[in-house]
């Protein structure tokens, strides 16, 4: 069950009130006896400071997360930036990248197969969509069909 916060420190307070203006007398309550008004009202004061407490700690925990991911966001910008920087400046230095904690880029070197089936792909794929280098579209040469000429139709004038 959830509370309203803002409600039940209304409540609170308001009951405080009324304890101080209407409790003078010892009061028992589930077979505890509070002999002052400030007794009585001592839990419902409890509950608002801690209520104050937790919002004060919620409000600083949600400021340290916040800081954290800006810092996070700043710190990881700037390892890229390194990596970049480390990979230029110790090109093939395994062991200097390693003491940044970079690993070395593993490349697998293409197959003659690989490369021949690559072309292959290529060249079909060229076929399929029609596509021409620029000396074969330079050949092609469209031709406009003849047409008997159009005699104009008379206008009758306007009366």
């Amino acid at each position: 069950m959830s509370i309203n916060q803002n409600a039940v420190h209304a409540r609170f307070t308001q009951v405080i009130a009324g304890i101080q203006k209407r409790i003078t007398t010892v009061v028992t309550l589930a077979n505890t006896s509070y002999a002052t008004a400030a007794n009585l009202a001592q839990p419902f004061q409890a509950w608002i400071q801690a209520a104050a407490g937790t919002a004060t700690a919620k409000a600083a925990y949600h400021a340290a997360v916040e800081n954290e991911a800006a810092l996070y966001k700043v710190a990881q910008t700037i390892w890229l930036l390194l990596q970049a920087y480390a990979r230029a400046t110790f090109t093939g230095d395994t062991a200097a990248l390693a003491d940044f904690g970079y690993a070395p880029v593993k490349r697998t070197p293409e197959t003659a197969a690989t490369r021949a089936l690559a072309a292959q792909k290529a060249a079909a794929t060229r076929k399929a969509r029609g596509t021409m280098s620029k000396k074969q579209k330079a050949k092609i040469v469209g031709t406009v069909p003849a047409t008997e000429p159009v005699a104009p139709v008379p206008v009758a004038p306007v009366k």
